[in-house]
């Protein structure tokens, strides 16, 4: 018996069929309490869309929220840029490049988009969890995790412990 396949026309429908199922079963209200919460090379981590979670039923946008102990800091990182982050609690600062840049409860950080990459760590001066709401474009799928560019850890956070 021969094998029936599929053409490339069925199976953009098949992806559309898949898609509007996922849609009408998502999660609309991305929840606090049920974020997933993880200790990253880049620090504490809360991840309220990723990749590869199907629940958000918003897939354009990666979220998460990065807290910083006192006296800490976050991983130093290298990639493409084009990052967002809005200061929700407490106060620091943020390397880019190697120039200092302070910032409060209340500011937005944008980390640049640059051609060969940016390299930058925050770092928490105050005496409370700083918490960093960052966002940026998901473009994992169109352009790989590099985005042409890199995506490195050149340095861990303190509370990261390799598996």
């Amino acid at each position: 018996m021969a094998q029936k396949t599929t053409s490339l026309w069925d199976e953009l429908m098949r992806l559309r069929d898949a898609e509007r199922d996922r849609l009408a079963k998502g999660t609309v209200v991305a929840s606090g309490e049920k974020a997933i919460r993880e200790i990253t090379p880049m620090g504490i981590v809360r991840w309220y869309t990723h990749p590869s979670l199907e629940e958000p039923v918003l897939r354009t946008f990666m979220c998460w929220v990065q807290e910083i102990p006192p006296d800490s800091r976050s991983g130093r990182m290298k990639h493409q840029g084009g990052r967002v982050h809005y200061v929700w609690h407490g106060r620091g600062y943020t390397v880019v490049d190697g120039v200092s840049h302070e910032w409060e409860e209340g500011d937005v950080i944008f980390i640049p988009a640059k051609p060969y990459g940016v390299e930058f760590q925050h770092f928490n001066s105050g005496g409370e969890v700083a918490e960093l709401i960052s966002a940026e474009l998901n473009l994992v799928g169109i352009m790989g995790v590099d985005k042409g560019v890199a995506f490195e850890i050149i340095e861990p956070a303190p509370e990261y412990r390799a598996p």
